[in-house]
């Protein structure tokens, strides 16, 4: 009776990490599919400038292509100085579906005060993060050193 017992939780265990392989392989050949299909093309400035007084801004032109042949749910941009996870100043955009083929533009910009520039801003680098869920598909890095007054 022990060994059926036995042989009985053996199989068991057996059937669960094969089922437990056959989903992770799936997910991850899901994820690589999005990581492959989903992309950021363009990731550009045209640097920081004065708008009035004593504010400075930058703004930001990203596109991003879905280049697979299934709609992708979930999709999250993030735009922020690198090594600032609670800054102020980061940007969140929840795009949520984007379709096989679609490419979409989005335009966004940070203005902050004069000495706030001088003190951290000059010379920033700035990093968008392609999110589905809380999996990166994509990142670019862009350097913003020039000022347009």
């Amino acid at each position: 009776m022990k060994r059926k017992a036995l042989a009985v939780i053996l199989i068991t265990v057996i059937a669960l990490s094969i089922a437990t392989w056959f989903v992770y392989n799936q997910n991850s050949e899901l994820q690589n599919q999005i990581r492959d299909s989903l992309k950021i093309t363009e990731f550009s400035s045209g640097g920081w400038g004065n708008p009035a007084g004593m504010a400075m801004s930058v703004g930001f032109n990203i596109t991003i292509m879905n280049a697979g042949i299934t709609e992708v749910d979930g999709v999250i941009l993030e735009i922020k100085r690198p090594n600032f996870d609670s800054d102020p100043f980061n940007i969140t955009r929840t795009l949520g579906i984007l379709h096989a083929g679609e490419t979409t533009e989005i335009q966004d910009f940070i203005i902050i005060g004069m000495d706030r520039y001088f003190d951290e801003f000059y010379h920033s680098n700035f990093v968008a993060t392609l999110r589905v869920g809380n999996t990166i598909v994509d990142e670019r890095t862009l350097e913003i050193t020039e000022r347009q007054f």
